[in-house]
């Protein structure tokens, strides 16, 4: 606001304050209108951007013109900036693509953006995400090492100095794939006996039907053409005993 001190000798028709965010604001940019007449008044400033320096200034007019007060500065504050998370394509095992929308920056440089993922809701960049440049606009994602057949919470992520915000979450699964086992330790048990098995790291979204060893003369033993264990069905780990009669070679 400001104080009207004296009007000169004429009769003060409009008073108020004009700002801008170069020096010397006058009313032909934004500014109030605060009533008239001489003495004390209060100017509501609105619709300042986050983080902006202004140049404001006192004015009244009269016929005989505009006077202007001494010149002020401040800056507003800054807040979160804020993202939107973009719809998430190309889902395969183990990838997809996904990415965002910085709408503004709250007043601060964007330093990272991205997007994060985990398989519980809320992910946070703590676990798993990605870093795609900086700036406001669009930007992709690329999502790695996924697991097959499972489902995972996303979200967009942009960080200033003022902190971090997250976009809206997405959910989506990863599409079927085959299991993740390893093959246990070979223990000889006699001279012509041994024993192994496996453990099933991920069934890769689908139902474990059987699950066994295969081995034979030659590397890389595969079921249908090698002779093989049936240990059942399920996730659990399993263990195989047999007779090879022979040197083998070993797969799970």
């Amino acid at each position: 606001g400001g104080v009207v001190s004296s009007d000169g000798g004429l009769e003060v028709t409009a008073r108020g304050v004009c700002w801008s965010t170069f020096p010397n604001p006058d009313v032909n940019g934004t500014k109030t209108l605060d009533a008239a007449g001489t003495g004390t008044f209060v100017s509501a400033i609105d619709s300042l951007k986050f983080g902006t320096t202004y140049d404001v200034r006192a004015y009244a007019t009269s016929n005989a013109g505009t006077a202007y007060g001494n010149e002020v500065q401040f800056k507003t504050l800054s807040k979160l900036a804020e993202v939107t998370t973009a719809a998430i394509t190309s889902i395969t095992d183990s990838s997809a693509i996904a990415g965002g929308i910085v709408l503004q920056d709250g007043g601060e440089p964007v330093l990272s953006r991205g997007v994060c993922w985990n398989t519980l809701p809320a992910p946070t960049i703590k676990e798993y995400k990605t870093m795609d440049g900086n700036g406001t606009g669009s930007f992709a994602s690329t999502i790695s090492g996924l697991k097959s057949g499972t489902r995972y919470y996303l979200r967009a992520y942009v960080s200033t100095t003022v902190g971090i915000a997250y976009g809206n979450e997405l959910s989506f699964t990863s599409a079927m794939g085959l299991p993740e086992l390893s093959t246990s330790v070979i223990s000889i048990l006699t001279d012509n006996s041994v024993s192994t098995g496996g453990e099933i790291l991920h069934n890769g979204g689908g139902t474990i039907l059987s699950k066994g060893v295969c081995w034979g003369t030659r590397p890389l033993p595969v079921v249908n053409k090698d002779a093989t264990t049936n240990e059942g069905s399920g996730n659990d780990s399993f263990k195989s005993s047999y007779k090879p009669r022979y040197r083998t070679n070993l797969d799970g």
